[in-house]
């Protein structure tokens, strides 16, 4: 029997993965083609490489888009090791395993150049026969069976740091649901300090969700990203939200619709709850919804915030999120207006029926 393996982070897996797969098991025709998820990634840093369950998920739901000929595995072999697996390890698991068929080993073009610094690669030479994919079309090779696979361009890398398309509808909506990644690509756009408190609001909103029967993944999310426009020049800020201020807004209070633009536009993420949370985390508005007063009050009360009655606050939104919003809203207009920043018309008006809960 003909066994191909598929190792690899797969963080997170996208379509060049399924039709390299596809082009090798036709080309070989193989009877079983192994995924291999690692479990730590060699060579790279582990700090941005999720949890396995979620990478396995996202191989499951990419399959379904894939056409093979043979039987298809997802193996878990490595996530059960207590140690690190070294590719010569994964083969003589496999191996101990069945030791009657021929193994292949896929790897793309791009790590080529790098197999000679994996830990006992001749032995390993000796184990498997190893398949080349292409990832650029002038790739060649003299020492290596290189595959006619179709090269796509799609990268993890740019899918982590920028929320670029897979390629697969399904994977994209996966991530941008769960809030996958969201430390890589906002180190694109805010600085460490910003991103800590990003952090911050995302996980209070998180835990804090459940107890108003918000989505939390939801509440991550639009705790993750509500500051993302934070740095963006103020010129380009007004230029983006010139046509859609609903009220008059300032330096401060700008980056809140500017938000809005990178999420939608860049990122790609449409939920309209989370839009409007973003979108009035800084100003408030005359009608929001759950989501939007909890993120809201979760920018104001994070773990990173420090002020006289922060815990009487704190301990209001355990037990009532509306009075909890009215509170830190006033809270902050009063703020506001002892150090004498002028606030808007709209803004004044809405903490007037805030105050007396005509909204």
């Amino acid at each position: 029997m003909k066994v191909l393996i598929y190792g690899g982070a797969f963080n997170p897996i996208h379509l060049a993965h399924i039709k390299m797969m596809e082009q090798a098991t036709k080309e070989l025709n193989v009877d079983k083609l192994i995924i291999v998820p690692n479990k730590e990634v060699h060579f790279k840093n582990n700090d941005n490489v999720i949890a396995f369950s979620k990478r396995k998920m996202m191989i499951e739901m990419a399959l379904e888009k894939g056409e093979f000929n043979c039987e298809v595995v997802i193996s878990d072999i490595e996530e059960k090791q207590a140690n690190k697996v070294y590719t010569i390890d994964l083969i003589k698991m496999l191996k101990k395993e069945d030791s009657q068929s021929k193994f292949y080993f896929l790897i793309g073009s791009d790590h080529v150049a790098k197999l000679k610094d994996w830990y006992e690669i001749d032995n390993l030479k000796k184990e498997v026969t190893f398949i080349v994919g292409k990832r650029t079309n002038d790739f060649q090779s003299n020492e290596f069976i290189v595959i006619n696979n179709e090269v796509l361009d799609y990268s993890s890398t740019l899918i982590r740091n920028k929320y670029q398309s897979s390629g697969l509808i399904k994977i994209d909506a996966f991530i941008r649901y769960y809030g996958l990644y969201l430390n890589e690509v906002l180190k694109q756009y805010l600085k460490p300090s910003r991103i800590n408190h990003s952090q911050n609001v995302a996980l209070l909103a998180q835990k804090k969700a459940t107890l108003y029967g918000i989505d939390s993944n939801k509440a991550y999310v639009a705790g993750m990203l509500h500051d993302i426009g934070k740095y963006l020049s103020l010129d380009k800020q007004y230029r983006l939200v010139k046509d859609d201020m609903v009220f008059e807004l300032n330096d401060q209070t700008i980056h809140a619709y500017s938000a809005v633009h990178i999420v939608k536009d860049e990122l790609k993420i449409n939920d309209k709850d989370i839009l409007e949370a973003i979108k009035w985390h800084t100003t408030g508005y005359y009608e929001m919804k759950p989501l939007s007063k909890l993120i809201y009050v979760c920018d104001m009360l994070s773990a990173d915030r420090h002020f006289d009655g922060i815990e009487q606050l704190r301990e209001c939104l355990n037990k009532n999120l509306d009075e909890c919003f009215k509170q830190c809203f006033l809270a902050s207009v009063a703020y506001l207006k002892e150090k004498r920043i002028v606030i808007s018309k709209e803004l004044n008006d809405l903490s007037l029926k805030i105050e007396r809960d005509e909204v």
